[in-house]
């Protein structure tokens, strides 16, 4: 059944406001996006800078560092403070979902406004959540978030501490899953770092490490937080502009249906008249052609 002109206009008046709000949210994921990129782009390459320099320190003598522990695992999951950013927190849900199913024992922490609620939603067992902004990365809450794993890995004697975030990438938002604790290098740059032994250090290895570890630990910390963002930023970017590709089709659509409506009303209303006219038309002719006879 065809609907009123006024429903349509109604129903026009709705999509064109809607349209206006996600276009308005792209506009702003854009600008966030501008400088999240830069930020997850610079932070990737200082902190793999600083992991070959702790990797040097540790090279030959990782001690307990390198050493998994035997207790239970810990994830540490990064999520977003919003919503309408796609299926971008419920892929990381999802991922925290399969680890729990692989590792039962494990220990699940959540970082971002939504991350306690979706944890939930997908069956996930939280063992804490914590506080700051997603959509805004601060290093102190970097340095928050890394003290409680460096403690976890070294007075729970954990297996191993992974950070579970979103990398920051244009098109594909896949979750990934990176190792913080034990200290790990990749195989075919250990053989290039130098040993401890052949570096000179000032004051010494020790003393050095014991800067660089939680200088190191804020670094991964901080690059997944501001990776997750840029992520999420870049997924609700593709979120908006579909809603709003759609309001626009809606739009032309509905345009399209009230103006055959209004072509339909008027053809209606001629019709009506030209019907109106014909009969007024045959009255007045019998009137005359009765008065003719009379006569």
């Amino acid at each position: 059944m065809s609907r009123s002109i006024s429903d349509l206009k109604q129903r026009l008046n709705s999509v064109r406001q809607t349209r206006q709000i996600t276009n308005a949210m792209y506009l702003l994921a854009a600008a966030g996006l501008k400088g999240g990129a830069a930020a997850a782009a610079y932070s990737a390459q200082y902190t793999e800078s600083i992991r070959q320099t702790l990797c040097a320190l540790l090279n030959g003598d990782g001690g307990d560092l390198q050493k998994e522990g035997g207790g239970k695992a810990v994830f540490i999951c990064f999520f977003g403070d919003k919503g309408l950013c796609g299926s971008f927190q419920h892929a990381i849900a999802k991922y925290a979902a399969a680890l729990a199913q692989e590792t039962p024992d494990a220990l699940f922490y959540g970082f971002g406004a939504r991350a306690a609620q979706l944890m939930e939603n997908a069956g996930v067992p939280v063992a804490g959540v914590f506080g700051g902004s997603a959509m805004h990365p601060d290093p102190s809450d970097a340095k928050t978030v890394a003290a409680e794993a460096r403690r976890l890995f070294a007075e729970e004697n954990c297996r191993f501490v992974d950070l579970i975030y979103t990398p920051y990438h244009r098109v594909v938002h896949t979750p990934a899953r990176r190792r913080l604790f034990p200290v790990t290098q990749e195989t075919e740059t250990a053989n290039e770092l130098p040993k401890a032994g052949d570096l000179l250090m000032e004051p010494d290895a020790g003393a050095l490490l014991d800067h660089i570890l939680p200088v190191w630990c804020t670094a991964e910390v901080y690059s997944a937080m501001v990776q997750s963002a840029a992520g999420e930023n870049a997924a609700r970017m593709d979120a908006m502009q579909s809603a709003t590709d759609n309001a626009d089709e809606m739009i032309a659509s509905l345009e399209q249906e009230m103006h055959m409506a209004r072509q339909l009303t008027i053809t209606n209303e001629i019709t009506e008249i030209a019907a109106a006219a014909s009969l007024q038309e045959r009255i007045r002719k019998t009137g005359e052609t009765e008065s003719g006879g009379e006569q």
